[in-house]
C-alpha cells in the first residue's frame, strides 16, 4: 500500500509547473494557527498524561521551543500543504484540515481521501528525516504508539460528531499513517486497524479526562524521549532528565 506517492506521482505529470519542476504549493492551510489549549489536543493522544493536563491548565512552560525546532515545524508544514494540494488537484480530497471538538478535546485531522474503488482513508501525515527512516526500516518498526493513538483518535472524534449529528463527515473505514522522509520524498504508509486500537485509545483519554474531572494530576506515563523534549521537564516530579 502506498496510495499517496502513487498520487503524487500522478500531480506531478498531470500538473508540471513552468519549466516542467514541480513548485510547491502553500495554499493549502495546515493546522490551527491559534491552537486553543483550553482544551486536550487531539494531536497529543498518546502522550505522557501529565503533560497533556499540565498543557490544559495553563501551566508555564519552563523554556521556550528552540528556532531550529521551531523551523523543522515548519518543514513539516510545507510537506503537509504540498500533499494535501496536490491530492485535491487529483480529485481525490473528501475533506481536510476540519476541526474537531467536543466539550473537553479540539483538534483538526489531515486528510480523508477516497480513490477509484477504494474505500474512504483517514491520513496523519509525519515527516521524518533519512536517518529515521532507515532505523524505522532496519528495526522493522511500524511506527509509534503516540501515532496510532493520534490518528485513532481522529476517527473516534469523527464517529462521535457524525452520530450526533455535528458532521456531515462520514467516520472513514480505513485509517493509516504516512510517513514523509523530508530529504527523499519517499512515502511510508501504515495502514491501521481502528478496531484492534479503540479499546486502548479510549481508555487512556478516560483516565486523563477523569483526571481533569476531579482536578487531580494524573500519573505521569511518558515514553523514553518525551521527557527529553518537554516544555514541563524541569518542574516535573517524574521527570528523567
Amino acid at each position: 500500500m502506498n496510495n499517496l506517492q502513487n498520487i503524487l506521482h500522478e500531480f506531478v505529470k498531470e500538473h508540471p509547473a513552468p519549466g516542467g519542476k514541480p513548485e510547491i504549493a502553500l495554499t493549502v492551510g495546515t493546522h490551527d494557527p491559534n491552537r486553543d489549549n483550553a482544551k486536550f489536543r487531539l494531536s497529543d493522544a498518546g502522550k505522557c498524561r501529565l503533560m497533556r493536563y499540565y498543557k490544559r491548565q495553563g501551566k508555564k512552560a519552563d523554556d521556550t521551543i528552540p528556532a531550529p525546532d521551531l523551523l523543522q515545524m515548519q518543514i513539516g508544514n510545507m510537506f503537509h500543504a504540498y500533499i494535501e494540494y496536490a491530492c485535491d488537484m487529483m480529485g481525490v480530497v473528501i475533506a481536510s484540515e476540519e476541526r474537531l471538538e467536543d466539550e473537553d478535546r479540539i483538534g483538526h485531522f489531515d486528510m480523508i481521501i477516497r480513490t477509484d474503488g477504494e474505500p474512504a482513508i483517514l491520513y496523519d501525515i509525519k515527516t521524518i528525516n533519512s536517518k529515521a527512516a532507515y532505523y524505522m526500516n532496519r528495526n522493522n518498526k511500524q511506527t509509534k504508539p503516540e501515532h496510532i493513538a493520534q490518528v485513532i483518535s481522529y476517527v473516534m472524534a469523527l464517529d462521535d460528531a457524525y452520530h450526533m449529528a455535528n458532521s456531515y463527515l462520514k467516520p472513514p473505514e480505513r485509517a493509516a499513517i504516512a510517513y514523509v522522509v523530508r530529504d527523499t520524498f519517499k512515502i511510508r504508509e501504515v495502514e491501521l486497524m481502528v478496531s484492534e486500537h479503540e479499546d486502548a485509545v479510549r481508555s487512556d483519554w478516560n483516565i486523563l479526562l477523569n483526571a481533569w474531572d476531579y482536578q487531580e494530576p494524573p500519573e505521569a506515563n511518558p515514553t523514553s524521549w518525551e521527557c527529553r523534549y518537554c516544555a514541563y521537564k524541569m518542574s516535573c516530579p517524574s521527570s528523567t532528565v
